[in-house]
């Protein structure tokens, strides 16, 4: 299990999600049992999101997380952070904890700012602290300003706002040469001033595929002869929703050009650059709240003296994401999905992913552990999460 930043957002997001689907009085707020976490892949990016429905109306909110230990700016950069999740979000919420590094009652003085001024006070924003004490449980959050009435300013909604359906960066079977030929790509044409992931970059690297050009995770060609029209968003999603490109244009971010010269100078198979991809993945993905889910849920499996058997696995975990609202219901999902044929979860490659940078324990043939699920590498995952890209670029 993780002692980091993640999994305080994961506790405290959590401990919020339960006491509102359970009607908490207080927590609650103005919120329904339909209050589920949502993804979403714009700017200002908050730690979680939810979504709920008052009757058609689609409602999100955007919450912002700090940690404990930390100086009294960190929190007060918190409250403008928590405003700015208001640009795409109905609502917007903060959680920070009741004292700062050098045991100033922070919380307090938040919340006696916002209720001192009804500028302030009338903004849809909610604010909870904790106890540091001990870890983050239903017990030591609370609930200091609520919001009391529904928000009727009507905000622009973004036009992808709602269709990423899950918090983490989903994962289909894209492999680290894949990742470099199509950063690689995206830079070649970073001249044109077009979509150049549709017109250029996609085309391109589709042709690869055909072609026996593109590389698995094994250094193997790739063997598809015939793609399906939804492997051009499959391929891109992971890109855009990790920052390694703009959504709309395909050209590279700051980072991604970053990650393109670390993995020209050392290799797509290179220890670095599988370092730096699966310290992004771990904190801009947010595969590590991810894998502090998967914990938690193996865990309590084992507590109940349960067991379970590779092939139900992941279909076990999908539907507990579900019944804790961490994922959106089933009849969120796209529709047509259960008539396709096609996989039903919204777990997919994640797995696999986190096999081949390390996060997992597993051999050549399987890393599954039958009867407990999956067995994380701790260690690894702790040196590769503390992973400073700043040393090598």
């Amino acid at each position: 299990m993780s002692d980091t930043h993640d999994q305080g957002a994961i506790n405290a997001s959590s401990v919020i999600l339960n006491k509102v689907r359970s009607e908490d009085g207080e927590f609650k707020q103005i919120f329904t049992n339909r209050f589920h976490r949502s993804g979403f892949t714009g700017w200002p990016k908050a730690d979680a999101i939810f979504k709920d429905y008052f009757g058609e109306e689609e409602v999100t909110i955007g919450f912002e997380y700090k940690p404990p230990l930390q100086e009294k700016r960190e929190y007060m950069t918190g409250v403008g952070q928590a405003v700015s999740y208001l640009h795409h979000n109905d609502y917007a919420g903060l959680i920070l904890p009741k004292i700062s590094k050098d045991n100033y009652p922070i919380s307090d003085f938040i919340v006696e700012l916002f209720n001192s001024r009804d500028e302030l006070k009338n903004l849809p924003i909610c604010i909870f602290d904790y106890d540091t004490r001990s870890q983050i449980t239903q017990e030591n959050l609370f609930l200091r300003k609520k919001i009391e009435k529904k928000n009727d300013y009507k905000i622009e909604k973004k036009e992808d706002k709602g269709k990423v359906k899950v918090f983490w960066a989903w994962w289909r079977d894209l492999s680290n040469y894949e990742i470099y030929d199509i950063l690689s790509l995206c830079r070649q044409y970073k001249d044109k001033n077009t979509d150049i992931y549709t017109d250029y970059v996609w085309p391109t690297f589709k042709n690869k595929l055909e072609s026996g050009q593109a590389l698995t995770w094994e250094g193997e060609p790739r063997n598809k002869t015939s793609i399906p029209p939804g492997e051009k968003q499959n391929y891109k999603i992971p890109f855009f929703q990790l920052g390694l490109i703009d959504q709309d244009t395909g050209h590279l971010t700051q980072f991604g050009f970053r990650l393109l010269n670390l993995c020209d100078q050392n290799g797509p198979d290179s220890k670095v650059f599988m370092q730096a991809l699966g310290n992004h993945i771990l904190k801009v993905g947010k595969h590590m709240q991810l894998i502090d889910l998967l914990y938690f849920f193996q865990e309590d499996i084992i507590k109940k003296g349960e067991k379970f058997k590779s092939e139900k696995h992941k279909e076990l975990f999908d539907n507990y994401l579900v019944d804790i609202g961490q994922v959106p219901p089933w009849e969120d999902r796209k529709p047509g999905r259960k008539t396709t044929g096609g996989k039903q979860y919204y777990i997919r490659d994640e797995f696999k992913l986190w096999n081949k940078l390390g996060f997992i324990l597993g051999n050549e043939r399987t890393y599954f552990r039958e009867d407990y699920g999956l067995q994380f590498n701790w260690p690894n995952i702790r040196e590769i999460y503390n992973f400073d890209i700043n040393k090598f670029t």
